[in-house]
C-alpha cells in the first residue's frame, strides 16, 4: 500500500513537472496607466501627460502576445506586440472607423525582447508577465535593451544593456524587481552595424547610474504558477543644468493592476492578421527595407521579396551618398 501511493505521488510529482514544462500557458487582464514628465528649464515643473491602457497578456513556452488599448484612441483599435520563438512583431490594429483602404504597417524583428514604441508600453507588460523564461536563462548581467539606436543612414539596431534582477521562486519565474542600469560610456551604432563606446562626463561619475526601476507586487498562484497583481516601472534621466553634479528626474511613471488571470492548454497564436500589411524589416542589414505582404503571411530573409526591398534600400543608401 505504501508503495503503491509512494508510485502515486511520483508520477503526480513528474506530471506536474511536465506540465509546467511543457504547458505553460496563461492570459492576463488588467490595466495601466502611463505618465510623461517632460523636464523644462530649471526650477519650473515638468510638463506632465498621462495615457490610460488596457492590456492582454497570452504567454506558453514559447511564445507570447501582448494587446494594449489606448483609451481615447479613435485611429486605433488596439496595439499589437508579438513573439513566436524566432520573429518580433509589432503592428496596429486600425479602428473601424478609419478607412479600409489605408495600408496597416508592422515592424519585424528577430529578437525576443520588445522595443519601446512612444506610449504603446508593450516592453512594460512584457516585463510584468512574459519576461520569466527569457531573464532566467541570462546569467551575464546583460539583457536586450527596449530602446532601438539609430545610424547616420537609418539602421536600426538594438544592444545588450547591463541590468540587476530577482526573479519569483515559483514557475514561471517573473521578476520582482529589476534595475536598469546606464554605464559610463555612451553607445552608438555605425552604418555596418558596430557599436562604439564613448565616456560619458565625470559627473556621471564611474560606475553610471540606475535609469530604471521595476518592481512587481501582490503575487497570486493559479495553478502552480505564481503571477503579480500589481506592477509599476520609473524611468530616470539626468537633470537640465549647469551644475559640475548630475541630479536625476522621473521622465516616465508606469503603473498597471491585473484584473484576471487564466490558464489553459491552447497555445499563443502570433500570426498577422490575414490582410496586406507593410513590412518594415529589421531582421536584415539594410536599413529602411520595407515591401507589402499578402494574407499577413511573413516572408523569409532569403525569400524573392525581402531581396528585392533588399536592393531597392542599397539603392537609396547609395543616392544620398
Amino acid at each position: 500500500m505504501t508503495t503503491r501511493f509512494l508510485f502515486g505521488l511520483a508520477v503526480l510529482a513528474l506530471t506536474q513537472a511536465a506540465t509546467h514544462c511543457l504547458g505553460m500557458s496563461y492570459s492576463i487582464t488588467g490595466n495601466l496607466s502611463y505618465q510623461v514628465s517632460i523636464p523644462r528649464q530649471e526650477g519650473k515643473p515638468p510638463e506632465e501627460q498621462t495615457y490610460l491602457c488596457g492590456f492582454e497578456a497570452h504567454v506558453d513556452d514559447f511564445a507570447w502576445k501582448i494587446r494594449l488599448v489606448l483609451v481615447g484612441d479613435t485611429n486605433h483599435d488596439s496595439d499589437i506586440c508579438s513573439y513566436d520563438g524566432t520573429n518580433l512583431l509589432h503592428y496596429f490594429i486600425p479602428a473601424k472607423s478609419v478607412r479600409t483602404d489605408l495600408l496597416p504597417s508592422a515592424k519585424l524583428e528577430e529578437a525576443p525582447v520588445p522595443v519601446s514604441h512612444s506610449v504603446a508600453a508593450c516592453e512594460y507588460v512584457w516585463l510584468a508577465f512574459a519576461s520569466g523564461q527569457y531573464l532566467k536563462a541570462k546569467t551575464n548581467g546583460t539583457m536586450l535593451s527596449f530602446e532601438q539606436l539609430r545610424s547616420g543612414k537609418g539602421l536600426l539596431k538594438r544592444y545588450e544593456r547591463p541590468y540587476r534582477a530577482v526573479l519569483s521562486p515559483a514557475p514561471p519565474y517573473l521578476p520582482t524587481a529589476v534595475q536598469f542600469i546606464v554605464t559610463n560610456q555612451a553607445v552608438f551604432v555605425g552604418d555596418d552595424g558596430s557599436l562604439t563606446y564613448t565616456p560619458l562626463p565625470r559627473a556621471f561619475g564611474n560606475a553610471g547610474f540606475i535609469s530604471g526601476v521595476f518592481r512587481s507586487d501582490l503575487f497570486t498562484n493559479v495553478n502552480g504558477f505564481s503571477f503579480p497583481t500589481k506592477f509599476e516601472y520609473d524611468k530616470y534621466q539626468p537633470r537640465q543644468g549647469n551644475s559640475t553634479t548630475i541630479g536625476f528626474s522621473r521622465v516616465l511613471a508606469i503603473r498597471g493592476m491585473v484584473e484576471k488571470v487564466s490558464s489553459s492548454e491552447q497555445k499563443v497564436d502570433c500570426r498577422l492578421p490575414a490582410r496586406d500589411f507593410m513590412i518594415h524589416d529589421l531582421r536584415v542589414l539594410e536599413p529602411n527595407v520595407k515591401y507589402i505582404i499578402h494574407d499577413g503571411l511573413i516572408s523569409g530573409t532569403n525569400s524573392a521579396i525581402v531581396a528585392v526591398a533588399r536592393e531597392k534600400a542599397r539603392r537609396r543608401v547609395h543616392r544620398r551618398e
